[in-house]
Formats: C-alpha cells, structure tokens, sequence
C-alpha cells in the first residue's frame, strides 16, 4: 500500500499482506496505528494519509486503486487541568471538584473522564469512571480530618 501524507510525501507500506486463495468479494486489510507512527514510516500526529492499494499474487500485480480518504493520524489528549476544589458543595463528608478539559483533545470530543483516588495509601483506585461532566462530587464514603487525593 503506498501512503501520501498531506504534505505531499509518498511511501510504501508492506506490513499488511493478506494471505487468501480465493478473493471473489471485498478483501479488507487493517494497517494499526501503531505501525504507522513507528519506524520506518514514523507518521507524526496530526498528519492525514491517503492510502492506495495494489494487489500482487503470482499472476502479477494490479493496478493502484484511487487514493482513498484522508485519515488522520491521530494525537495523544493532553490531561485535564485546572483541578479545583468545589467549595460549595465539598463539607465534612463530602468533597467536590472540577477541572478544565484538555485542550488538545486528540482529535474527537473527550466521552468521558476517569476519577481516581489514593486514600492514604499512596495507591491510586478507580473511584468512578463514565463521567461526563467536568466536575465530580464524591459518593464515597469519608472520613473527617483524613487526607485525600484526586486525578482526572
């Protein structure tokens, strides 16, 4: 598969060989991201690709196909910042937050955000997951006068 970035730049992608007798309707072939960010090719985030095709037995090869759509090669999200404490709503069994989402978001809306603690133990748990707002008030139960920690 020979791959164009959007600056113009052309190469040649080989990690995608699917071994089939047969072919008499769609063959599909997935190339992982992975790859494509890693040495040789070392696409860089946010480069979009237009992939062709060419198939090879031992007939010989076929012509490219059309350049397909351009996929983006996608970025990493920058974490949340600016936690904060909510104080109005955090009490003596309570403690309420909120944070600024990222910036960079990795190239689609962030869906959720995970809520971790460390209770003391200098051990980050799962406190709650799926949450889609950007702020949290705890359901755990806690104790006074303790110290506790958060990340988003």
């Amino acid at each position: 598969m020979a791959v164009r970035q959007s600056d113009g730049t052309m190469f040649t992608v080989t990690a995608c060989t699917v071994a089939v007798i047969s072919c008499t309707t769609t063959c599909s072939c997935t190339i992982p991201i992975a790859t494509l960010k890693a040495a040789p090719y070392n696409l860089v985030a946010p480069a979009s690709v237009f992939a062709t095709v060419l198939a090879t037995s031992s007939l010989g090869s076929s012509a490219a196909s059309v350049a397909g759509n351009g996929a983006v090669i996608p970025t990493n999200p920058d974490p949340p910042t600016l936690l904060t404490n909510n104080a109005a709503v955090t009490n003596s069994s309570v403690i309420g937050f909120t944070w600024t989402a990222p910036v960079n978001n990795g190239g689609s809306q962030v869906l959720d955000y995970l809520i971790e603690w460390d209770q003391g133990s200098s051990s980050w748990d799962n406190l709650d997951s799926s949450i889609s707002l950007t702020s949290y008030t705890t359901t755990a139960s806690l104790v006074a006068n303790k110290v506790y920690k958060f990340k988003v």
